[in-house]
């Protein structure tokens, strides 16, 4: 609204006009020059990030894992609200490092059936650098009886 500020006052401070009369005015007022910055050029290209991010990460290591998960039907019938989480560190190259439960089922067939699908579905892809140095950490995956009925 500013910017046609200054155009609104020429208008209002002017007589009427008649229809010739408005355009020549208009007509006679300059063009404002606009000048575009490098990010604003249609040519400039942003520069493209490579980088997976974290939450991406875990996404394709859970579906990694996810699609090497063979639980057995007796035992998903049996506890159909079985769940187990897992701590799986991986190294820099993607690597297997190990695992730790965080939350065990006490289904043992179901907590192996887990456990099987997190060191078949090894080696990794490479983490992204926000895990670098971290891997004492790394990632929670939970393994969910439901989920596997879905199948």
């Amino acid at each position: 609204m500013r910017a046609h500020l200054p155009l609104l006052l020429i208008l209002l401070s002017t007589p009427a006009l008649a229809g010739g009369d408005l355009d020549s005015l208009l007509n006679s007022i300059p063009d404002a020059k606009v000048e575009q910055t490098e990010a604003a050029k249609p040519d400039a290209e942003a520069p493209v990030d490579t980088e997976v991010t974290l939450p991406m990460y875990v996404h394709q290591v859970e579906s990694d894992i996810f699609a090497s998960w063979t639980p057995k039907a007796k035992v998903l019938k049996k506890a159909p609200k079985a769940n187990a989480s897992f701590l799986i560190r991986i190294g820099r190259e993607g690597e297997f490092l190990g695992v730790s439960p965080m939350n065990l089922s006490g289904v043992k067939a179901f907590d192996q059936s887990a456990l099987d699908a997190i060191t078949s579905a090894a080696p990794y892809p490479m983490p992204p650098r926000a895990l670098d140095g971290d891997a004492d950490r790394g990632i929670v995956v939970t393994f969910k009886a439901r989920q596997a009925l879905k199948k």
